[in-house]
């Protein structure tokens, strides 16, 4: 289901804007467990899975915890590391968007994906 709404997003976004063919949405995983190996790695299994495998979206992997980190899969193709420390809620999004991605005003809530 995720993946068709995914697609359907794109179709829709891409029709109401022909200068940008080649857009996709940026899903954002917050990881808010630490020590949670198996969490962690689903999580990037997934991201995987609707980026590189599906080429549905961009996937921004949030760890709350610097720990955290060492649970990562290998991966340094296709990984980016930002570290933020303790940014307020409006430095990190200050940091997202100038170096990382232009994440979307509507950033699909659980909720949305689910309808």
């Amino acid at each position: 289901q995720l993946y068709e709404r995914l697609a359907q997003l794109t179709q829709a976004h891409c029709e109401s804007h022909p200068d940008e063919p080649h857009w996709l949405p940026t899903v954002v995983f917050d990881v808010d467990k630490s020590g949670d190996s198996k969490l962690i790695a689903s999580v990037c299994r997934h991201a995987k899975q609707l980026t590189h495998d599906k080429g549905l979206c961009h996937a921004i992997v949030v760890l709350s915890s610097s720990f955290a980190v060492a649970e990562l899969p290998d991966d340094p193709g296709r990984q980016e590391f930002l570290r933020v420390g303790s940014f307020s809620c409006e430095e990190a999004s200050a940091v997202l968007d100038a170096t990382l991605a232009t994440l979307p005003k509507e950033v699909a809530s659980d909720a949305a994906v689910a309808a």
